[in-house]
């Protein structure tokens, strides 16, 4: 399962919307701007629950820090936190699809290297 779900995540990256930085702490204060919906339809078109995550009903959210080149590339992204309960089901599936989704952002140049903390949530609506 994961590794279709990397190849359909790899084959989306030409699709990942240019970011302005700074977005993860907009998104942390709550403070989005217009141009931050191509994040989240990025997000809401990318990420698929896994089956087993499904059927237990597995909720949570990953924060994810990513370090971003002067170029605008992800270079790193580092798991800093995780609500989801150790041991559920797809635990680890979750994780790996937001560590992929997140690596494919592209941001906008800047002079220096940068970091992003950003949260992505699984949850039933």
């Amino acid at each position: 399962m994961l590794r279709r779900d990397s190849l359909r995540i790899a084959a989306r990256a030409a699709a990942a919307p240019v970011l302005q930085r700074g977005i993860g702490q907009r998104l942390k204060a709550k403070n989005a701007m217009p141009e931050d919906n191509k994040y989240y339809e990025y997000i809401r078109t990318s990420i698929r629950y896994p089956v087993m995550a499904l059927r237990y009903l597995v909720e949570g959210d990953i924060t994810m820090e990513l370090t971003i080149d002067a170029t605008g590339q992800v270079t790193a992204v580092k798991e800093l936190a995780n609500t989801i309960p150790p041991g559920a089901a797809d635990r680890d599936v979750m994780v790996q699809q937001v560590r992929l989704l997140l690596a494919q952002l592209h941001f906008e140049p800047a002079s220096t290297t940068t970091e992003e903390e950003i949260t992505v949530r699984y949850a039933f609506q």
